[in-house]
This record gives C-alpha cells, sequence and structure tokens, in this order.
C-alpha cells in the first residue's frame, strides 16, 4: 500500500522571451544574437587569475550572465544550452608559452566557478532548482594562451590587462534536427537520429494533450509573469502526471487525478526502490585518486576540496565517471513492470542518478549517507511510451536530446532511456555496440551517441519507479510482479 495524500508534490515526489528583460542582462548588449551569446571578462591584473582581483564592473558581469542563463532555463525561451569559456594571457616578458597557456586556462576555471557560484546564488532559498540550473548546461573550457592578442602591441597596463581576459560563448540550442553518432574507423561522424514511430506518437499525443504547465510562478529575476515552473523537477514531474490525467477519458480513471490521492489500488500502482534492482556502484576513470565525488554544496576555493569532481567542471576528461551497478533479474523485472504500466496507460515517475556523480541526492531524503546513492534521488523524469526497449521520457529540466518541443507553448523535451539486458542497464546510454554509450563529459553528458555540438543529451541511471497515473486508454491487461 503505498498512499498519496494532499501533500503529494511535496512529499512524495518531493521526499521519497521577452528577451533578455531583466535591464542587467540587457546591459551586457547580447540582443539581437542569433548563434552564440559572446561576453569578454577582462583586466585581470599580472599574472593574477582570480575573478576575485577584477575591476567591479567585470564581476558584475558574471552576475548578469547567471541571471540571463536561469531566465533562459526557466521560461524556454532561447535556453542556453552550453557555456565555453577560453582562457587568454598577455605576451610574458620573457616569452613562457606554457605558463601562458596555464595562466589563461586558470583564469578560465576561476571564471567557471565564479559562474557556478553565481547561478546558485541567482536561485537561492526553499524554491532552489532541483537539478540546479549549472547541471543543466554543458560546459567547455579551453586556453589560447597568448595566440590571440585584443593589443598586439600593448604600450600601457591598461592595453595589457585587455589582453588578459576569458571570452565566453552562450550557445543555445540551434538545430532542428537531432543528430545520432557513429564510428568510422577512428573518427566519429554524425548519422541522421530518428525516433521510433511509436515514441514518436507518443511524444505528439503528449503536447496535444499538454502543450503547457498546470504548475506557474512568477520570475522574481526578470519579472516575467506566469511562467511554466521547472525549477523541481519531482514538483514538475508530479503536476505533470496529473495533468495528463485529467485529460484522459472518464472511464480510465481508476484513481483520482488531483490531491488528495490515495494509490491503494488502480492499475498504475508500482513500485520499486533502489535497493530492490541496485547491486552497487562503481566508480571508474577520471575518478581516480586524487579526483573524488563529493557532496555538491562543498565549497570549492578551500584548497582541500580542488579534488572534488563538481569543482573540475570543464577540466576533467571525459569517462565513465560513477556507474551504477544492477542486479540482473530484479531489473528486467522492473522493466517488465514498466512495460506493463504502459500498456495499460499509465505515466510513470522514475528517480534517476544524473551526471558523473551522487553529488546532488534531494535534500528532503532522510537516508543515511552510506544508502543515498540507491535510496535517493538526483532528478526525475516521466515515462510516457515505449517500443522494444526503448522508452520515451519528459525532461523537465531541459537537458535531453529531442526538443524543446512546441516552442510557442511551454517548451518540451524528451528522451530515451534504453534497457541493455546484456549489460545490466536501464539508462540513456545507448545499446549501440559501435559508441561507447557510457562515456560523459566532466558535466555529465553524453559523448558518444548524441551530437556533441547541438543538443547532446545529459546522462541518466534509473534509481527507482514509482506510482503514475492513468492518462490513456486501457491497453491490454497483465499481472505486475510477473515476468
Amino acid at each position: 500500500m503505498y498512499e498519496l495524500d494532499v501533500r503529494t508534490v511535496n512529499d512524495i515526489y518531493d521526499g521519497v522571451l521577452h528577451e533578455f528583460a531583466d535591464p542587467a542582462v540587457r546591459g551586457l548588449g547580447l540582443e539581437g544574437a542569433s548563434l552564440a551569446f559572446e561576453v569578454v571578462i577582462s583586466r585581470f591584473p599580472r599574472y593574477s587569475r582570480s575573478t576575485a582581483s577584477l575591476p567591479a564592473p567585470e564581476r558584475e558581469k558574471i552576475a548578469r550572465i547567471a541571471r540571463f542563463v536561469v531566465h533562459g532555463l526557466r521560461s524556454g525561451q532561447r535556453p542556453i544550452r552550453t557555456i565555453r569559456l577560453v582562457g587568454h594571457a598577455d605576451v610574458d616578458t620573457p616569452r613562457r608559452p606554457a605558463f601562458e597557456h596555464q595562466i589563461a586556462r586558470a583564469r578560465a576555471n576561476d571564471v567557471l566557478l565564479a559562474l557556478l557560484r553565481a547561478l546558485d546564488r541567482v536561485d537561492r532559498g526553499p524554491g532552489r532548482a532541483v537539478p540546479p540550473y549549472s547541471a543543466r548546461v554543458a560546459w567547455e573550457v579551453h586556453s589560447a594562451g597568448a595566440s590571440r592578442l585584443v593589443v598586439p602591441d600593448p604600450r600601457t597596463e591598461l592595453d595589457r590587462s585587455r589582453n588578459r581576459r576569458v571570452e565566453i560563448s552562450l550557445i543555445p540550442y540551434s538545430g532542428s534536427a537531432q543528430r545520432g553518432v557513429y564510428v568510422r574507423g577512428v573518427r566519429l561522424g554524425f548519422a541522421p537520429f530518428a525516433l521510433p514511430s511509436r515514441l514518436k506518437a507518443a511524444i505528439d499525443d503528449f503536447l496535444r494533450r499538454a502543450p503547457n504547465d498546470s504548475l506557474r510562478y512568477d520570475d522574481p529575476v526578470s519579472h516575467i509573469r506566469d511562467l511554466p515552473d521547472r525549477r523541481i523537477c519531482v514538483q514538475a514531474v508530479a503536476s505533470k502526471a496529473m495533468q495528463l490525467c485529467r485529460t484522459a477519458n472518464a472511464s480510465d480513471r481508476d484513481v483520482p487525478c488531483a490531491p488528495p490521492l490515495t494509490l491503494t489500488r488502480g492499475r498504475c500502482l508500482s513500485v520499486t526502490r533502489g535497493i530492490e534492482i541496485l547491486d552497487g556502484k562503481e566508480y571508474r576513470p577520471p575518478i581516480v585518486t586524487p579526483i573524488r565525488c563529493c557532496d555538491v554544496s562543498t565549497p570549492c576555493p578551500h584548497p582541500m576540496n580542488q579534488a572534488c569532481a563538481h569543482c573540475r567542471l570543464g577540466t576533467l576528461p571525459p569517462g565513465h565517471y560513477l556507474v551504477l551497478k544492477y542486479k540482473s533479474r530484479p531489473l528486467a523485472q522492473m522493466v517488465e513492470n514498466l512495460k506493463c504500466l504502459l500498456d495499460r496507460g499509465c505515466a510513470i515517475p522514475l528517480g534517476v542518478l544524473s551526471g558523473i556523480c551522487d553529488d546532488k541526492p534531494d535534500r528532503t531524503c532522510s537516508a543515511a549517507p552510506a544508502n543515498r546513492w540507491r535510496d535517493c534521488w538526483e532528478h526525475w523524469l516521466l515515462v510516457i511510451g515505449y517500443e522494444g526497449d526503448r522508452f520515451v521520457f519528459w525532461d523537465s529540466a531541459q537537458a535531453s536530446a529531442n526538443g524543446p518541443k512546441k516552442p510557442d507553448k511551454d517548451s518540451h523535451w524528451f528522451g530515451v532511456l534504453f534497457y541493455d539486458s546484456k549489460n545490466n542497464r536501464l539508462s540513456t546510454a545507448t545499446t549501440d555496440p559501435s559508441v561507447d554509450g557510457l562515456e560523459v563529459s566532466s558535466d555529465g553528458f553524453h559523448t558518444q551517441g548524441f551530437a556533441s555540438g547541438s543538443w547532446p543529451q545529459k546522462r541518466y541511471q534509473v534509481v527507482s519507479m514509482w506510482p503514475g497515473l492513468p492518462w490513456n486508454a486501457v491497453g491490454r491487461s497483465c499481472l505486475l510482479g510477473k515476468v
């Protein structure tokens, strides 16, 4: 028996453009940009790499960028998908090219950390975004050393300080067709990526019946009213499931579609906890000594914390990082149950581990620290259809490869989970043997299987399955708990 009461959104799923509308953002001079928004942070003192040493107007640019990025992700209006930082140095005397590259990259890394902290400050308080906005974009860090000077022949300290800079590219989604990756010899190429007809039909039905979100809010940053509220993924998933339920035929509903709810019966009740399907976790390179997974709240500026993976976004190489290990038969049982629920016309919430580490567990989760990786979750998805061993889901965090859809409404993003019976995993890792589906960048986005240049897929590994609600007509009958 599992009961949902009037606290459904806040307990079960919480606990177990008005373009450049912000005047501060408008001051960045980004208006009218079409492909990527470029911002330059400059005036570093000689040999300094710290943003704390910058003049106040340069530091304020970082806060404005954070507000701009958060506004785009909140509103769905030209959301930023990738943030690329390129560090630059002035010509050293005497020339030391290796050092010039080193300090240029260090400046880019420090601006990255400052942006992460600024994103957190934008969304403080009880409504703080889960997963955090910094986890919903891909980060890239590069160094140009002193190879691209703004002032080729600097004569004053002001000229030289203009060369000491970090160029920031804010790259929005900019493609209508998604493309997958395949291997040709030792080269990676791009091939068309198309959804199977059943998955596409599930998305089309979703968009027809729930083009707008029922959960709304007024953005205190941009002062835009009545935006779709995707800040807290569990609340967004719960409200979307209830919205879909309300659009189902009355005869299809075997439980009420709005709180108070009591799922003590009904065709959409099924619970699979992490302890039932997870057999352990494995830290793989580059999570090797001294790099480690830390709680995301661990402050990065402290020297002792520089080895924390979340403090090294954009600087660590691609790899597997943290990989969940599943129990073969219990996982197969859950997949069969999931298919059965979808055949019954249910929309099913799944708890997932997102990114590279188990460092962002839901803060309301009361599990012991040693068990949080399996008993808590970092993000929630809503599964709405399947074909074979592929499951299509709605992603409120906008960190998935298929989207945006219905940009004239409340833009929606979708992704695909793959059940890999050979390797015993249920995740966004493709089963294509020609690519390494588990490999991700240091910010948790797949590097293979999806186009790295436009809108790649955040890696999600399924942790648990929770009760769903009806949203389609009843299909075939089946007995949950039997493979």
